[in-house]
């Protein structure tokens, strides 16, 4: 009999962690598993790529955390109906919520890290905000709309009372109640442990990020309109990412001053920060060295013409972006972010690192590879093998497998 298997996810804009949701969903084994993919919005250009036989539901509201009761309530609704065996909760944001509707239904639930965990100094007020809300929709499922089911949920004297106080429970405790905690490096790992210190780490599974060799090879082959800005003997370097400020696009921006060599600087990506980086280009008069080109569904294409690949972040959980460039062949510069860099890039053997945040050692290492072609082939070369080695798609898929047949195991044992 399949696995029934569910995966919860903000939407399927364009971006890493929801092009690797996407990956899985098509790749994982269709004689073992049912998949479904459940959406707080329908929405997103990478919703054409899901196969059709995968069934996709919308909770109908944009992730706020003003909505996190409404998207609580449309998911208990959705998995009182479906009833899967996992639950996989793909984005940090939704994890609270995951845990206290899975909590409610005895489903088991995987909590999927993607970034480095930090901790606010003003997160307690939000910790309590959603203790109290949360304790009123567990209290509102129980004694209005769903009290026909109370029997379904539990059975037993007093059921109602200290049920509740078990689900609430369960909630409060937040992580400790998810079956597996899953980040994609031991760098966002440390951090899990540092912030979540009561985490028990025989649930932790490190699962590190990985590519399909093939996909992006296919991908990069399509044409470019505007090959134009891709011709002549202009080095293009080459940025990936949400314009947000944790990815440091501003300190790219003002390297370029600084750098000596022809170049010309594409950023590839969308987000809150687009406005003030453009304006930032022109108050640095770089504008026409920097080329803003927004969202592209398709940025193999554009990784493919580039020279250099640049990462400028100041935290990262284990960038889908370097291991794209490194498939194309594209050497890579990268900050030594908080996350673990050196997961992924070997300073001077499969990429260059420098300090987060200095513009003038990020100009000098691109001006350092833009002039010594040995050090850029030596960087394509090894970075090829790292991923071909470390970072291929089907070992990825064949971790998650273990952990789905383990969990359904168990389930089946306990059931």
């Amino acid at each position: 009999m399949k696995k029934k298997l569910c995966f919860f996810n903000l939407d399927l804009d364009v971006g890493g962690v929801e092009r690797q949701l996407v990956s899985m969903s098509r790749r994982l084994n269709r004689n073992k598993y049912d998949v479904s993919l459940v959406l707080c919005e329908n929405k997103g250009e990478f919703l054409e790529y899901v196969f059709p036989q995968i069934k996709t539901e919308g909770l109908g509201f944009k992730y706020s955390v003003r909505a996190e009761p409404l998207i609580a309530l449309r998911l208990f609704r959705f998995l009182l109906n479906h009833r899967p065996d996992i639950f996989i909760s793909f984005h940090s944001k939704l994890h609270h919520i995951s845990v206290l509707v899975c909590a409610l239904l005895s489903i088991r639930v995987f909590c999927c890290f993607e970034g480095y965990v930090y901790k606010g100094k003003l997160n307690f007020l939000r910790d309590l905000y959603r203790n109290i809300y949360f304790f009123c929709v567990s209290l509102w499922l129980y004694i209005r709309p769903f009290q026909k089911f109370k029997g379904y949920f539990y059975k037993g004297r007093f059921s109602f009372l200290n049920n509740l106080y078990r689900v609430y429970k369960r909630m409060y405790s937040g992580l400790r109640s998810a079956e597996r905690i899953i980040p994609c490096s031991e760098g966002v790992r440390s951090s899990l442990v540092k912030v979540f210190k009561t985490i028990d780490n025989r649930k932790i599974c490190v699962i590190e990020n990985a590519v399909d060799i093939q996909e992006i090879s296919s991908f990069a082959e399509e044409e470019i309109s505007q090959g134009q800005l891709f011709s002549g003997d202009t080095a293009i370097v080459i940025a990936v990412g949400r314009l947000v400020a944790v990815k440091g696009f501003d300190i790219l921006i003002k390297a370029v001053p600084f750098i000596k060599n022809n170049c010309k600087i594409v950023i590839v990506g969308d987000g809150p920060q687009r406005s003030y980086l453009e304006g930032l280009a022109q108050r640095l008069k770089v504008g026409d060295q920097v080329l803003f080109l927004g969202n592209k569904k398709n940025p193999f294409k554009y990784l493919k013409k580039a020279r250099l690949f640049i990462l400028s972040s100041y935290s990262e959980g284990l960038p889908l972006a370097i291991l794209e460039a490194q498939v194309l062949g594209v050497p890579c510069i990268c900050t030594d972010y908080k996350g673990g860099v050196q997961e992924v890039i070997t300073h001077n053997v499969t990429g260059y690192v420098v300090e987060p945040g200095n513009a003038i050692s990020l100009a000098k290492a691109i001006d350092l590879l833009l002039e010594d072609t040995k050090l850029l082939e030596l960087f394509k070369q090894k970075g090829l093998e790292n991923i071909r080695r470390n970072f291929y798609l089907e070992r990825y898929l064949e971790q998650f497998e273990e952990l789905f047949d383990n969990e359904s195991t168990k389930l089946s044992k306990r059931g």
